[in-house]
C-alpha cells in the first residue's frame, strides 16, 4: 500500500518538473535597425546577443537573422517526467524526486533537476549524475544552441 501512494506522490511530483530544453522561435517586428526588441523586457539586442531574466523564470533568448528576418530564439526547461526511466528506478530501488532548479544560475543551470538516493547499509546516499535513471543523459554544464 504505501509503495503505490510512494510511486504515485512521486509520479505527480515529476509530472509537474521541468529538465531538458524547449525551443520557440518568435519573428521580430520589422524596424528595428538588424536589432530585436524582447517586448517581455522593453529592450533592443543585437544579433547573436544571448539574454535571460535574472532570479525567475528559467529561460534564455537569442537574436538571430535568417534570410534577412530577425527572430528571438527562446530556450526553457522541459519536462523532468518525459526523460525518466521508471523501470530503472524500480530495478535499482530508487528513491527520487525532483529539485527545484538554483533560479541564480543562468540557463540551463536554474532548470529543475532530477535527485535520487539510494539505502546502504541502512543509509541514505545520493546517487551521482551518471547513474540518474534517465532515458538519455542531460549536460547541465554548458548549453549550445543547436542552430546557429
Amino acid at each position: 500500500m504505501w509503495a503505490i501512494i510512494g510511486c504515485a506522490a512521486l509520479v505527480l511530483q515529476l509530472v509537474s518538473g521541468q529538465h531538458e530544453h524547449r525551443f520557440f522561435k518568435f519573428p521580430v517586428k520589422p524596424g528595428h535597425n538588424g536589432q530585436c526588441h524582447d517586448p517581455r523586457v522593453d529592450k533592443y539586442y543585437d544579433v547573436g546577443e544571448v539574454w535571460g531574466p535574472k532570479n525567475a523564470n528559467c529561460k534564455q533568448s537569442r537574436c538571430v537573422e535568417e534570410k534577412g528576418v530577425l527572430y528571438i530564439d527562446r530556450m526553457s526547461c522541459d519536462r523532468i517526467l518525459d526523460n525518466v526511466d521508471f523501470d530503472k528506478m524500480k530495478r535499482e530501488h530508487l528513491s527520487c524526486r525532483q529539485a527545484i532548479g538554483d533560479r541564480r544560475e543562468p540557463f540551463p543551470g536554474c532548470c529543475p533537476q532530477l535527485v535520487c538516493y539510494e539505502y546502504i547499509n541502512g543509509k541514505k546516499k545520493r546517487i551521482p549524475k551518471e547513474r540518474l535513471p534517465l532515458i538519455k543523459p542531460i549536460i547541465r554544464d554548458h548549453f549550445v544552441y543547436a542552430r546557429q
